[in-house]
Order: structure tokens, then C-alpha cells, then sequence
């Protein structure tokens, strides 16, 4: 349907005073020159403040001086937290909930503990990037080993065929081992979240389940 709009109202008591906040997305249909039909140039947005009609600029430092905007849009809008980075969701969860200890995450598991041993004088966030730094030149080297063992047999013209062989094998055994060592560390960066993601999406369904049930005893305005 033309010309249609959508808007958002929403109505607050601050210390007494009644503020009203209201943003509406219309279409704008133009007619140009020459022709006897607008057509569809785009969306606009209005902002007003208590009935006043004023600037993005303008309505965003109204709400900031109430509220920071970010923290607006999570009290007034249930679907903004699932818009969020998932770091930014595990920020605001660990604000909300509290973040559990390294003791409380490995619990009685052993495959942790012994994870929690090579974190010794580090932590978790720490050894993880000590870990990805470990495996980028292990990766780099993996991708050169092809290229050396075609170099390698590019020369083998007058050469020792059982020496050849044996650098060959010797190749292929480094790349077995670095590829064992590259799925040991993430195997332990993987066990390492698995109890952490649980207690996340523990908190992600509690949140969901608060909003909907605020959506349920929010009044219309």
C-alpha cells in the first residue's frame, strides 16, 4: 500500500515528568517531470519529541541523557539482544548473572583440569591466543611440506631411491604430527567452551523467557 507508515511510541514518566518519544518510517513517492504517476524514491524517518518534531541527531542525545541508547533499545525492544555480537551478549549475561570461576566451570572434570595445568600464571583468554599463535606457523609449515616433497622429487634424477624414500616418509610423518597437534589443541579449546556455552545458553533462554514474559504484562500504549 502507498504512503504507508509505520510508527513507534513510546511514553515515559521520568521523575514526575511525562516524556514522549516517537519515530515514524514513511515511503516518499515523487512524481517526476513529465510523468503522471509518483513513484518510489526511498524511506524516511521522522523523530519527535513530545509531539515536536526534531533530527536523529537531536532524539538520539534525548534518550542518551536519560539512558545509554544500547541500553535503552535492550529494555524496550525483546528481539535487540539477539542482534548483538556474541561477545557483546556474553558481556551484558556476565554484567547480569556474574561470570562463574575457572574452579566452578571444571567442576570434577579431569580433561579440564588438566587444561587448567597449562594455563598455569595465564588465563583462559590468554592461553587461547597463545595457543592460536602456536598454530599459525604450524599451519605455515604444513602448507609448505607439498611443495618441498615436490621439490624434492624434482631431484631425484642420480639419487639414492631408498634416501628419497626415506626423506619422503619423514615428511609425511612431520605432517601427521603436526596435524595430530593442531587437533589435540583444538580439542582442548573445544572442551574448554563446551561448559561455559552450556551455562550461556542456560542465561539466553532465561533472558527469552523474562521478555516474553514482560511482553505479556506490558500495557498498550
Amino acid at each position: 500500500m502507498r504512503n504507508s507508515k509505520v510508527s513507534v511510541r513510546g511514553m515515559f514518566n521520568l521523575n514526575g515528568q511525562e516524556l514522549t518519544l516517537e519515530r515514524i518510517y514513511s515511503e516518499k513517492w515523487t512524481k517526476k517531470k513529465g510523468s503522471e504517476e509518483a513513484e518510489f524514491s526511498g524511506n524516511v524517518t521522522e523523530y519527535s519529541i513530545n509531539g515536536v518534531a526534531c533530527n536523529a541527531t537531536n532524539f538520539k542525545t534525548k534518550i542518551n541523557s536519560i539512558l545509554d541508547e544500547d541500553r535503552f533499545k535492550l529494555i524496550t525492544s525483546s528481539s535487540y539482544f539477539n542482534t548483538l555480537k556474541w561477545q557483546d551478549k556474553r558481556n551484558l549475561l556476565i554484567q547480569a548473572a556474574g561470570e562463574p570461576s575457572e574452579e566452578e566451570i571444571i567442576g570434577d572434570n579431569e580433561d579440564f583440569k588438566r587444561l587448567l595445568s597449562y594455563c598455569t600464571g595465564k588465563t583462559m583468554d590468554e592461553y587461547r591466543k597463545e595457543i592460536a599463535a602456536k598454530k599459525k606457523p604450524i599451519k605455515k609449515e604444513l602448507d609448505e611440506i607439498p611443495a618441498r616433497i615436490d621439490e624434492a622429487r624434482q631431484g631425484i634424477i642420480d639419487k639414492d631411491w631408498t634416501a628419497l624414500e626415506g626423506m619422503i616418509k619423514d615428511r609425511e610423518t612431520m605432517i601427521e604430527e603436526l596435524e595430530r597437534r593442531i587437533a589435540d589443541e583444538n580439542l582442548r579449546v573445544q572442551e574448554e567452551n563446551k561448559d561455559v556455552n552450556s551455562k550461556i545458553q542456560a542465561l539466553y533462554n532465561e533472558i527469552a523467557y523474562l521478555g516474553k514474559k514482560k511482553d505479556g504484562y506490558r500495557e498498550p500504549i
